[in-house]
């Protein structure tokens, strides 16, 4: 049965020059070679000063090619054969929609829009590799691309270490790699994932050129890890090694197994000594332990807040600076997360959103476990292998730090996601063993669904316009009404307001009077995830241009003072003389 072909070539073209152009500029973000192409990505994800309040073009296109690309994936890819790898897919379509609610659920005040779309980029990789890996031959070649550009930044990161060049400074320990990142914690699951798929393709590739090229990249893979000096890198390290000779000893010689355990043992041991002046792992001079500890008791405390949904998107920092204890301040926590995958995430989403991981964790395993017990080319089966490994040792990585999901690693995340968009897209080409029944919507009502989506969205769109006009129709309307009054002789008789009062006023009931035009649209969604959190109305998100307009329009004398109605028109009409 032949797969129906959706989207046009030149769409496909386009898509996967832009994915290929993105993910090259994530991981090569800061190198020499960043600065010759001009593609400079951090910016996207950690805005410069002043782009907070207004997203930029850019992040609102890939927020629109996300929702696109869900419509044709529910519309028009049939779902995956396997009931495991189906639900895999839908746990990565629930992180995709905890992603999307973040601005109406964070807790963070106040709420920077740019500074969290860097998810969108994320999954937007996931979902084009899904879509555009339709070829063994296509996914082979992407893998040794992202093998390529790991590899490059793992050289990036030894000669920089050799030469003492953009390093790392860790208290009581000294000099430690970055590689061109900004910390050693954005490298080293990036090389992981790179040494991952390069054991696995080195492993069973019959061209003698790609086996040495994969081969030369893992040991630069794992040496820049070893000059990370990072304990749960190091112990990933030895936990994929283990798993290697157990999955792999049939395929290995026995050298190559000895090897290979050599390696887990220096990794290992090497986990109880790093960092620690030469003495085990928890003596007092452990900074990176102790700290941690401290960290993880005080993320405890912040997920007890809201244990169900969780504060939002990079909410960590923000209450951790209001909840620090002198325990951790002893340690001068810089930190942006809870220094673990799952506490992080369930401070972020809650246990709602640490189900959803785990869960899309566990199924994944069991996707990869199947694909591998089928007949798969010899390409494919390297890929499935090299996201195992390394999801397993993200995983291992993920109890004791936060290695991928977070703003400063999404280097790690974009490789993360791409790499199972490329899973997810192989299962769906492998025939199932027997064919397991799930759920889902004939075509025709899945068209209904989005159709009455796109309706209900034009229709609100139509009546948030329609609302403005009326607004802009009635204020000629206003500003009569309200010379009227103040042109009263009541009112003149009686003296000016004090400028002492208005500025009281204004900073009390409507801090930016003076910038909006009558509506305050961040007061407005500040006002909106407070009440949809506590589930009850508990902040409002008037101006005193709404309080004025309410005040003469809807009779509203009577729970109001007078000389509060007095104030309300007066910097009303100071602030429309003044734009006169």
């Amino acid at each position: 049965m032949v797969e129906r072909e959706w989207v046009p070539i030149v769409v496909r073209l386009v898509l996967s020059a832009f994915l290929f152009t993105f993910v090259t500029a994530v991981l090569l973000n800061g190198s020499p070679l960043d600065e010759v192409i001009n593609i400079n990505i951090y910016p996207i994800y950690l805005p410069a000063e002043g782009r907070e309040r207004n997203p930029p073009l850019l992040e609102w296109c890939v927020l629109a090619l996300v929702l696109l690309t869900l419509a044709g994936i529910v519309t028009f890819r049939r779902p995956m054969n396997v009931l495991s790898s189906y639900l895999f897919k839908a746990g990565l379509f629930g992180l995709t929609l905890l992603y999307l609610s973040d601005p109406f659920l964070s807790t963070l005040e106040p709420y920077f829009f740019v500074q969290r779309f860097w998810p969108l980029w994320m999954m937007l990789t996931f979902y084009l590799s899904y879509l555009l890996a339709d070829s063994e031959k296509l996914r082979s070649i992407t893998v040794d691309f992202i093998v390529l550009l790991t590899g490059v930044q793992a050289t990036y990161a030894i000669i920089f270490h050799a030469l003492d060049v953009n390093q790392f400074y860790t208290p009581n320990f000294g000099a430690r790699t970055q590689g061109t990142y900004i910390n050693p914690n954005t490298l080293y699951p990036v090389v992981l994932w790179g040494a991952a798929l390069a054991f696995a393709r080195y492993i069973g590739e019959p061209i003698r050129t790609l086996r040495c090229f994969h081969f030369v990249s893992l040991w630069l893979c794992l040496l820049a890890i070893w000059f990370t000096y990072t304990r749960s890198a190091w112990l990933a390290i030895g936990v994929v090694c283990g798993i290697l000779v157990a999955v792999y000893r049939k395929q290995l010689v026995k050298p190559q197994i000895v090897f290979v355990l050599l390696i887990m043992s220096v990794f290992v041991l090497g986990t109880l000594f790093v960092r620690t002046k030469g003495h085990i792992m928890g003596n007092p001079d452990d900074r990176s332990a102790w700290g941690r500890l401290q960290i993880w008791r005080t993320a405890i405390t912040i997920y007890r807040q809201h244990p169900l949904i969780g504060h939002g998107v990079m909410s960590y920092r923000y209450w951790q600076n209001r909840l620090v204890t002198k325990e951790l301040a002893q340690f001068m926590p810089l930190n942006t997360e809870a220094k673990s995958l799952f506490l992080n995430f369930a401070v972020e989403f809650g246990a709602v959103g640490l189900f959803m991981l785990i869960a899309s964790f566990w199924h994944l395993g069991r996707v990869c476990r199947y694909l591998l017990s089928q007949q798969l080319g010899h390409q494919d089966h390297a890929i499935v292998s090299g996201c195992y490994l390394a999801t397993i040792g993200t995983v291992v990585a993920g109890l004791f730090d936060t290695p991928v999901l977070e703003a400063h690693r999404l280097p790690s995340s974009v490789l993360l996601m791409m790499t199972w968009g490329m899973v997810a897209s192989i299962a769906d080409k492998t025939p199932p063993t027997t064919l397991e029944p799930h759920f889902r919507f004939p075509r025709l009502v899945r068209s209904a669904i989005i159709a009455a989506g796109v309706v209900t969205l034009i229709w609100g769109l139509w009546v948030a316009v329609h609302a403005l006009l009326l607004v802009n129709q009635a204020r000629p309307k206003l500003l009569k009404r309200v010379q009227t009054v103040v042109a009263k002789p009541s009112s003149l008789n009686k003296p000016p307001v004090p400028t002492f009062v208005k500025d009281t006023f204004i900073a009390s009931e409507d801090g930016y009077f003076l910038q909006h035009h009558g509506v305050d649209w961040q007061a407005l969604h500040r006002a909106l995830r407070v009440n949809i959190r506590n589930l009850a109305f508990k902040q409002g998100g008037s101006t005193i241009t709404m309080q004025t307009a309410r005040y003469l329009f809807l009779g509203r004398e009577k729970s109001l003072s007078r000389k509060v109605a007095e104030i309300l028109l007066a910097l009303e009409m100071e602030k429309h003389l003044s734009k006169e």
